[in-house]
């Protein structure tokens, strides 16, 4: 009698719906217990629709190539040990937003090939020299120039970004 009461009730619980991993569109892996150390590049590749990336406040201290990450527009990195901005080659058409703020990063250098990014939040990095900024100037000066967020403890838009938009608008 007691099974068939069981039986009963568990015909009120709807299914648990599992989505294949190839069809997750946002992942959110940010201050895991205990932290992510390292990426898997091939395991991050099964993920083709996600569209944001999320793995903010663990301990990764390096990035990986994202190859098969066909839709990816958002990637967040912050309060990581990262120190480079490397292999994003494979989301460079996609990628519209990266943020890295408090990592170990020194140089922008990585972002170039970047050609669809339009915001970039890498605060409290251990960027030193503006000359950092002429970097990003050649590739992502237009109307929607990348707003850059405390660059070495500036306010979010700085005197210097200002100046170059100013006079990419002058010069039109």
């Amino acid at each position: 009698m007691e099974q068939k009461e069981n039986q009963d009730e568990n015909q009120d619980v709807e299914p648990i719906k599992v989505t294949p991993v190839e069809e997750i569109t946002e992942i959110n892996l940010c201050f895991q217990i205990p932290p992510i150390a390292k990426l898997d590049n091939k395991a991050l590749g099964n993920l083709k629709k996600c569209k944001k990336l999320s793995l903010s406040t663990n301990m990764i201290d390096r990035m990986v190539n994202l190859t098969g990450m066909l839709e990816l527009e958002i990637l967040s990195l912050g309060r990581n040990n990262i120190k480079k901005i490397e292999k994003l080659e494979d989301v460079a058409g996609t990628l519209k937003q990266l943020w890295i703020s408090y990592n170990q990063i020194s140089s922008l250098d990585g972002l170039a090939c970047l050609t669809n990014l339009t915001t970039l939040y890498c605060s409290n990095n251990l960027i030193k020299s503006y000359s950092e900024l002429e970097k990003l100037v050649s590739t992502y000066l237009n109307d929607d120039f990348i707003r850059i967020d405390r660059l070495t403890k500036s306010v979010v838009q700085t005197p210097y970004a200002q100046c170059l938009n100013h006079s990419k608008q002058t010069n039109n």
